[in-house]
């Protein structure tokens, strides 16, 4: 897997090309550790990353920012966990509160440290459901017991 660096300081812009107008509902980047290793968990990512869309390519709208400090409940329950539970890389993720129409998505970066980026993702939606953590004992003589 490979990504692309910034030293601190650098505002670097990505831009994807859809290749027409498309209903776009959640866009993700995917921030690396960098140096210093930040913990998103204790709200240390000093980093910014802007989403602008457009559809001609040079009249821009900013969509927010995403926010690159979690917390727990930010996390599905089921997410898989670093041993040292510290989130120092994340695929950060902002879903506008309605779909933006969009052919160029403008990822706009303010690097606070020496960062990377390995993935960019515009999704026309994300969907949650909830996870089920029922226990479910196997069959057997402690099955029925209270």
């Amino acid at each position: 897997k490979s990504a692309l660096g910034w030293s601190k300081g650098a505002r670097p812009h990505i831009i994807v090309d859809l290749g027409k107008a498309e209903a776009c509902g959640a866009f993700r980047i995917q921030l690396g550790a960098g140096w210093p290793w930040w913990d998103a968990l204790q709200g240390e990512v000093k980093d910014q990353v802007e989403l602008l869309t457009s559809v001609d390519g040079h009249d821009y709208q900013s969509q927010g920012f995403f926010n690159l400090n979690l917390r727990w409940k930010d996390l599905p329950v089921n997410f898989m966990w670093p041993d040292e539970e510290v989130i120092a890389a994340h695929l950060f993720e902002l879903a506008p509160p309605h779909k933006v129409t969009a052919r160029y998505v403008q990822f706009r970066i303010t690097a606070a440290r020496s960062l990377t980026v390995s993935e960019v993702q515009v999704l026309d939606s994300l969907h949650y459901a909830p996870f089920d953590l029922r226990i479910a004992l196997p069959d057997g003589p402690l099955a029925g017991s209270p």
